[in-house]
């Protein structure tokens, strides 16, 4: 006869599965493979154990909800990234009979995540991207939320989906360079942004690898202020620099226009770049030089992990995605 009591967070841990799963293994209820419930029966028979079946857990309860959390300014939404990562993510849980909800958050604020993580909203999260702090990341932690991260976070317990960006930007910026086109200005939003750093990584890596130096005097940020973007803009001209590198889509439209509406020529009078193409800059003549990552399988990619997590219990390895260059008429 079973006689010592044991945690289910203990009996996950010996046979390496997740706490879910061994819940879902003890009370017969929710998703899971009859070997895995036999696993777990004779595991706990084998030790004389009987489960503590007081304890509680965040997927001790179901709902069929996925939520997408975005994370940045008020604006943010609208970008074809954010987008395009909510529509691949509702499309690969949509026919598997889940719902897919948007929360937003911000660097500062994550109140409406703990408002449904206390109301058990949903069943597992996606974090559209990581900021400078990642509250979020470590409320999830806590509540025992199921959950992936798109983007760099050091952590390897963190079910995660990244982009190989600092060597995809360290390899355009080879390229510019080598088109002699040495004297570079970096438009960049906020610092705070993971991405932007590991991106300003590969940037440096390119001057590195190429015996050159990064003139920092023309590294600007909080350029996506149309204000300090103006500026920008004037003192590279007035500087004669060869080229504008943009950090990412959004902000390189926004570079763009204003360029256009100075009356400066791409590529004739500056030649521009992007770190992150999207279909605003497929529009755009002339094409842009950028790099292309595929947002939709991004999005695939992180839906998987979690869905294989949520009903197998199994935590799949970092997942990291490639890249295209693609050299356009914009740096000819």
């Amino acid at each position: 006869m079973m006689h010592n009591k044991v945690n289910v967070s203990q009996v996950a841990k010996e046979l390496g599965v997740s706490v879910s799963t061994v819940s879902r293994a003890i009370s017969g209820n929710g998703r899971i493979s009859q070997s895995t419930k036999q696993r777990v029966q004779e595991y706990l028979e084998s030790k004389e154990l009987v489960p503590n079946i007081r304890e509680k857990h965040y997927t001790d309860v179901t709902t069929r909800m996925i939520a997408v959390v975005l994370t940045g300014e008020e604006n943010f939404a609208s970008m074809p990234y954010f987008l395009n990562i909510f529509l691949s993510v509702y499309d690969y849980f949509a026919i598997r009979g889940y719902q897919v909800c948007l929360i937003k958050i911000t660097p500062s604020d994550i109140s409406n995540l703990v408002k449904a993580v206390e109301n058990h909203v949903m069943d597992g999260v996606i974090l559209s991207r990581t900021v400078e702090n990642n509250d979020e990341i470590v409320y999830l932690k806590k509540m025992g939320v199921p959950f992936v991260v798109i983007g760099p976070y050091n952590d390897q317990s963190v079910l995660r989906v990244d982009t190989d960006n600092e060597n995809a930007c360290c390899e355009l910026i080879n390229a510019i360079l080598h088109k002699n086109l040495n004297h570079i200005a970096v438009m960049c939003a906020e610092r705070k942004h993971k991405i932007n750093r590991i991106r300003f990584n590969g940037i440096m890596k390119a001057h590195v690898e190429n015996h050159m130096v990064l003139d920092r005097d023309f590294v600007f940020y909080n350029t996506d202020l149309p204000n300090v973007a103006e500026m920008a803009i004037e003192n590279t001209m007035a500087a004669h620099m060869d080229c504008i590198i943009c950090m990412d889509d959004n902000l390189c439209m926004g570079i763009l226009r204003m360029l256009r509406k100075k009356g400066i020529d791409v590529p004739g009078d500056i030649k521009v770049a992007s770190l992150h193409n999207s279909t605003l800059l497929d529009e755009w003549y002339p094409p842009i030089s950028c790099i292309s990552f595929d947002v939709d399988e991004l999005g695939r990619e992180a839906s998987r992990l979690l869905y294989v997590y949520l009903t197998e219990g199994k935590r799949l390895p970092l997942s990291i995605l490639g890249y295209e260059i693609k050299m356009k008429d914009s740096t000819i």
